[in-house]
Parts: structure tokens; sequence; C-alpha cells
């Protein structure tokens, strides 16, 4: 198909270790925050979480180009290695947008590219202020953390070089098989109610998949389950308050509208930045040599479209939902009630007594309620 597809080919053969940096403490990287206090809403946080994953798929194809290594050895599973800042606080997490590690093979290679090297660690060391649920180890950020690699794998057979963005010729069914059956394994350990992950595994098989755009709605899908899982969620647990609830509710409502077709510009987007970036030195034992110039003192060149999406998406929702609309209409009809049967109350010279026995009380409790639901939710 391309010319390059034969090597991606041999390059995308299953692998169940990868090699990575030994486990460290994270190492300080460079800040891009104008306001480095400014808090970022838990809603689109998560949603830049999941965002993240399709721009840098697209930047690791690129990375991997340019240094010549298989596309598949440039990153690898693992706790973030860098961080840009920590909060000062206590209701506030500094929250990384990816928790990812760079292989060893990439690490070789980027010994001579000091510049790109810089340019990778300011975008995984670069974090969001958020309230701390949405972070917190337990809750449905880790479930988040543990969904991003495997997703990665499974975008790596998308040639986001093209445009539109394209599978990478004939891809051996038995990659599909093992990388849908990581995924299957990882959601286990994530929704411990099998029959959830059961059901939406038997629908899904390779010959199922003609296309990035089932590639994209895979990775919709897996973090939908993920969501979801939190959204039935009635014990006792951080997690449980109605608040939060709300929030995810609104996630999951952006995740069943997602456009694929713009999630995989994302990905477009994230290999164009680097093609951009990275300039077209002479090559020296079949390397590009290192002297690029990688520039991250803009937020704009940190997920700056990954950012831009994600504020684009959550700006069409809608500003009252269903429940919202269904309780004004509630009060509405309440007040209404309430106001006639005063009147009543007023023509037919009602006393005390007949009052208490009356709906009326009943009615006006029940209003109170709905207003103190609908302002407690809008707060």
């Amino acid at each position: 198909m391309f010319e390059m597809n034969e090597m991606f080919l041999t390059q995308l053969q299953p692998t169940n270790a990868r090699n990575s940096e030994q486990q460290r403490g994270r190492r300080k990287s460079t800040s891009v925050h104008a306001d480095p206090t400014m808090q970022t809403s838990a809603l689109e946080h998560l949603l830049t979480r999941l965002m993240t994953v399709f721009y840098q798929a697209g930047a690791t194809q690129k990375e991997a180009d340019h240094l010549l290594i298989p596309r598949n050895e440039v990153l690898c599973a693992g706790r973030s290695q860098y961080q840009d800042r920590n909060s000062s606080d206590k209701r506030l997490h500094a929250s990384h947008v990816i928790r990812i590690q760079l292989a060893q093979k990439m690490l070789s290679k980027l010994e001579g590219f000091p510049d790109l090297h810089e340019d990778i660690k300011t975008h995984f060391g670069y974090t969001e202020l958020v309230e701390k649920w949405a972070n917190m180890w337990g809750g449905i950020g880790q479930n988040i953390d543990e969904l991003q690699a495997p997703l990665l794998k499974l975008l790596e057979v998308v040639d986001f070089s093209q445009d539109p963005p394209c599978l990478i010729g004939s891809i051996p069914e038995s990659y599909y098989k093992e990388t849908l059956n990581d995924l299957y394994e990882q959601l286990k350990k994530i929704e411990t109610n099998d029959s959830v992950i059961m059901k939406f595994h038997s629908t899904i098989s390779p010959g199922l998949i003609v296309g990035p755009g089932e590639i994209v709605e895979l990775c919709i899908q897996y973090t939908k389950i993920v969501v979801r899982k939190w959204l039935k969620f009635s014990g006792n647990h951080f997690m449980n308050k109605a608040s939060i609830k709300d929030i995810l509710s609104q996630l999951n409502v952006l995740l069943r509208t997602s456009n694929t077709n713009h999630l995989l510009q994302l990905g477009r987007d994230g290999y164009k930045n680097y093609v951009q970036q990275l300039s077209a030195a002479p090559k020296e034992n079949g390397v590009a040599n290192g002297n690029n110039d990688v520039s991250s003192n803009s937020v704009n060149a940190v997920w700056g479209p990954v950012k831009e999406m994600a504020r684009s998406v959550i700006g069409q929702l809608p500003w009252l939902s269903t429940v919202d609309v269904l309780v004004i209409l509630a009060i509405l009809v309440i007040m209404t009630l309430i106001i006639s049967l005063i009147s009543k109350c007023i023509t037919s010279h009602m006393d005390l007594s007949d009052f208490r026995n009356s709906i009326l009380p009943r009615l006006l409790v029940i209003g109170w309620y709905c207003l103190s639901f609908v302002f407690k939710k809008w707060k």
C-alpha cells in the first residue's frame, strides 16, 4: 500500500515485554504554565486524558520514523518519570494528562537528540491542577492511567502520516487478537463485573476492524466501560458522591457523542507537529543528526490541539441536562398548584386546622426539595 508499510508490519509483531528505564524518582521537567495556580475542571481534565492518547499516537509514529526505530519500542507502560510542578493546595492534585514511560531503546536514541528529549519530557511531565478525586489512586484516575498504554498499543496500527489517517497495510489478525486480549485482561482488573466486559468483548473481533474509525471507536468504548463503572458504583468510596457522578454523567455524554474523525485528526496533528519541529538534518549511520530546534516554551506547544478540542467539545454540552429540565418543570407545576390552593384558601376563609390537613403543606415541602436539588446542582 505504502512503501513504509513493509517495515511497519515487521515492527508490529506482538510483544509481551518491553524494556523500560529503571524506576527512579520523578525528575523536574520544564513548566509551560502562564499561571501555575490555575485550576482545571475535572471534566476537562478527564476528557483531556482520553484525547491525549490519540495525539500521542501520532507523535509516537513520527518520533519512530525520525529515529528509525520500531514504533512499538518508543513507549512502554509505567508511572510518570517527569513532573513540572507540585500542588500547594490540599484540595488539588498536580495531575499528569498521560501516564507513560520512554522505552529503553528510545532513551538510547535520544542521547543524540537532547532538544527532542527535552520536548518529550515537557509533554510527559505536564500536569493540571484538578480536584483530588479525579487523580487519586483507587478511583477513575487510576483506571484511565492504566488504560492509556494499551490504547496506545492498539493505535499503533493507524498510519497518521496519511491524510486522512488509515490502517497500515494488511495487519496480521494475530496482532489484533493479542492487543484486544491485553485490553480485555486490563479491563477485567478495572471492572470487576465480568459480565459487562464479556458482553462487550463478545461483540468485537479482528474481522470487524476494517478502518481506523473502528480502532477509535474501540478506544471510546473501553473508556466508557470505566466511566460507567463509577457511575454505577454505590459502595462506601470517595468516588461515590453526587457531585462527582454529575461530572461523570457529563463525561459519558461526551464519550457517547464523540466524533471519530475529530479524534483521528488529533493523531494527525500530533504527527504533523513533529514534522514541523524536527529539522531535516543530514543522517549519520542511518540516523538523522541531533541538532534539532525543538521548543516547548509556549503552552500552545504542549498538548495545544488536545486542550483546544477538549474545551470546544465541553462548550457544546447543553447548559441544562434532561434531569434539570424535568425538575424545573415539576417546580413550575407545584408552584402553580400552590398559588391556586392559596388563592382558594383565601377566598373560602380556610382555618389553620383545615390548612394543615390539606395537600398544600405537602406541596410546599416537595417544592422546597426540588428547589434545593437544583440550587445544589448549579452551585
